[in-house]
């Protein structure tokens, strides 16, 4: 039950579709839980260190541990488990966690600490902030509805069962991160990587009451349930449907898709509209290119909106021999402009905004991709010549953590 209601989570489906740093969220979530459950409930206090080496690999790949880890903490500090607190061990184990964080906390100071300007700036100028009642009424369409009544369950079983005192930290945290997610504006998936270890405490919750006399036959009837109820949202995470029959079936049962950014939908949840159109972004940007004179070809810039037109330029463009595509988005604003200094090829913007920059501008294609982001829809490109100012002048105007 707990494997299955694991994968039929439609969040977790989803975060393994694409290789993000989600995924691998989910797998050391679940790693550090475990090996927690196993030093508190085998007394092995070694184990520490080891959770420590993980928590720090963890970190390398996403900074969101660093909120379980926090809860874990509260719950450790709020469950009877606390007296392993005063041990060196845990101690040591947050001192390996740093030691190979380091790298990564000292580039982020070098930087000026842009993690925390990205963020800002996120729930600031692009997240639909939710209050409180709507991000907890959330979670239950993100786990899967029968999935949230296991979790449930398992929550309750966590704080009240007398045989799982030992780990009842791992009930407090999942309560810690709800409130610490709810109340700071955080995204509807951000709970997502401790759905196993919830879900897993639900299905046993459901193997004891099965245990009674007569009440076994809970045992496929739980089964049934689940893929029956669960079942018919696979879709929306899962790409098993073609497009067109994926729409029409979205319609038929009246799920429009939920923006979680701010930016407004068209048929497709943006999840899947975020995979259409950057072929053809590419191909357009390459005719452009093909199609200008030599001697600008050779001191070419091409410059994009954002990390995923320039990635899509970067990837699809090998083929058509483009030069590499910069932009002003996140990490490609780090890498800056590159030495290259004369014309340049813009995807999408306002012509008059370049005119500040560039004296010729002419825009000289559309790109359209009828399922992708309607902001990523008919894009125009433009040609700039004859620039007022070197571009290494202009680049810090650019940037935009968000």
């Amino acid at each position: 039950l707990a494997g299955l209601a694991v994968i039929l989570s439609g969040v977790i489906l989803n975060f393994n579709v694409l290789l993000t740093n989600n995924a691998f969220d989910i797998l050391f979530w679940t790693l550090a839980a475990y090996i927690l459950i196993v030093i508190l409930k085998d007394d092995r206090p070694r184990l520490w260190f080891a959770l420590g080496l993980i928590a720090g690999v963890a970190l390398q790949n996403k900074y969101s541990i660093a909120f379980y880890l926090a809860a874990l903490g509260v719950g450790l500090v709020l469950s009877p488990a606390r007296k392993r607190l005063l041990s060196a061990w845990p101690w040591a184990g947050a001192g390996a966690a740093l030691l190979v964080f380091l790298p990564n906390l000292v580039w982020q100071v070098r930087h000026g600490l842009p993690f925390i300007e990205l963020n800002r700036n996120a729930v600031l100028h692009k997240n639909i902030v939710l209050s409180p009642f709507e991000f907890l009424a959330s979670q239950v369409m993100e786990a899967a509805p029968p999935n949230f009544l296991i979790i449930l369950a398992g929550l309750f079983f966590l704080l009240i069962a007398p045989e799982l005192k030992p780990v009842r930290a791992l009930g407090w945290a999942y309560l810690v991160l709800l409130a610490l997610f709810a109340f700071s504006g955080g995204k509807t998936y951000y709970t997502a990587p401790v759905y196993p270890d919830m879900l897993a405490a639900g299905a046993l919750v459901l193997e004891r009451f099965s245990l009674k006399p007569g009440l076994r036959r809970l045992r496929p009837a739980a089964i049934v349930l689940l893929i029956a109820t669960a079942g018919p949202g696979v879709p929306f995470a899962l790409p098993v449907l073609p497009v067109e029959k994926f729409v029409a079936y979205s319609r038929f049962l009246g799920a429009t898709p939920v923006p979680a950014e701010r930016q407004a939908l068209g048929s497709l949840p943006q999840h899947y509209a975020d995979q259409f159109g950057w072929e053809e972004m590419a191909r357009s940007v390459a005719r452009v290119y093909r199609n200008s004179p030599e001697a600008d070809r050779k001191e070419c810039v091409i410059f994009t909106q954002n990390y995923g037109e320039a990635s899509a330029v970067n990837f699809f463009g090998r083929r058509h021999g483009l030069p590499p595509a910069v932009c002003g988005h996140n990490n490609y604003w780090l890498s800056g402009p590159g030495e290259k200094s004369g014309s340049i090829i813009i995807v999408g913007g306002d012509a008059e905004d370049y005119g500040d920059h560039y004296s010729d501008v002419i825009e000289v294609a559309r790109i359209d991709a009828g399922y992708a982001m309607l902001y990523e829809r008919n894009l125009p490109v433009f040609v700039c010549r004859r620039p007022k100012l070197p571009i290494r002048d202009v680049w810090p105007r650019v940037k935009q953590y968000i």
